[in-house]
């Protein structure tokens, strides 16, 4: 936040339809495609006091200092939320891909992150290797053969100029657990928590990362999020609707079962949708209607606030 406001510049979340926990991983020629329409919460003072408050309007980057963050609220794509990008020489993974992770049963494992251009990278996986080469952004992607599930924990070990190895991988179902303020609901405050908490511990093959947010102008390559493994000490803060549809899944399928929770309370559906979504059908012409207004509005309530903070 504190970057944004030194140097007038936002990032954002960007959305994709997800058809599987797989399905997103990023091609690393590909380019940025075009901003969603924001959700926008703000920071705006009174004269008296500063206070925080949600509205429903969005402030584009200005030149300077921004007094108000923008920020877009959008379902994360696998493939560009978790690149887990770095300015470092060294291999870094995608945020997805920390110890106690889960990995798609049946389908092709696509592994990818950063590293220096043209550094040689190799990803290894229960007995199978996949060599590239870090494209000129950085990024790098391989894809590993498609593996049954597996509850024996193994090592992901990604080398290049470093080595990364990521331990505690298993293998299972892969889910994405998204939404609002009902998906947020965590476990601990669910009405058998006293019960099902401690309970938890039953269930180590049941996984959680929860996608921390983030405040977003136009889409990136970061996010930050760690795997962790269901037990009394974590599970309270798991979402509640993922952990119960994950323990009734793993009690049907007996294989281990992966949440990836990226929800943010509040938000409204055009955020969630890509522009050509919203441009192709008349019914969504009041949203871009509404945006453009606020875009025009937007000027002289910069102008406004900026007095309000003087004052």
């Amino acid at each position: 936040l504190d970057a944004g406001r030194s140097s007038g510049e936002g990032v954002c979340l960007h959305a994709c339809v997800m058809t599987g926990a797989n399905s997103c991983a990023p091609d690393p020629n590909a380019t940025a495609s075009s901003p969603n329409l924001p959700t926008r919460y703000s920071q705006e003072p009174s004269p008296a006091r500063k206070k925080i408050r949600r509205q429903n309007t969005f402030a584009p980057r200005a030149a300077g200092p921004m007094y108000t963050l923008p920020m877009r609220i959008t379902l994360p794509c696998l493939a560009l939320l978790c690149l887990g990008a770095s300015l470092r020489a060294d291999v870094v993974p995608a945020a997805l891909f920390t110890d106690n992770a889960v990995l798609q049963r049946d389908k092709p494992v696509p592994v990818w992150g950063t590293a220096a251009a043209g550094e040689k990278i190799s990803v290894t996986f229960a007995g199978h290797t996949a060599d590239t080469v870090a494209a000129s952004s950085g990024h790098w992607r391989v894809v590993l053969p498609a593996e049954p599930a597996n509850a024996t924990p193994s090592d992901l070990v990604i080398k290049g100029d470093n080595t990364v190895t990521l331990t505690n991988i298993v293998v299972g179902e892969v889910w994405l657990a998204s939404g609002q303020s009902n998906m947020e609901f965590t476990v601990n405050r669910s009405y058998d928590a006293a019960i099902d908490i401690p309970a938890s511990a039953n269930f180590p093959l049941i996984r959680h990362i929860k996608i921390t947010k983030k405040v977003a102008d136009e889409p990136v390559t970061t996010a930050s999020g760690t795997w962790q493994v269901a037990s009394p000490d974590t599970t309270g803060g798991f979402t509640a609707v993922g952990y119960y549809f994950a323990r009734d899944l793993y009690q049907l399928l007996h294989v281990p079962v992966g949440i990836i929770h990226s929800s943010w309370g509040g938000t409204r559906v055009e955020a969630w949708m890509d522009p050509d979504a919203l441009k192709s059908d008349p019914a969504f012409a009041s949203v871009t209607d509404e945006w453009s207004k606020i875009l025009a509005a937007y000027p002289a309530k910069a102008a406004k606030y900026a007095l309000t903070l003087a004052a």
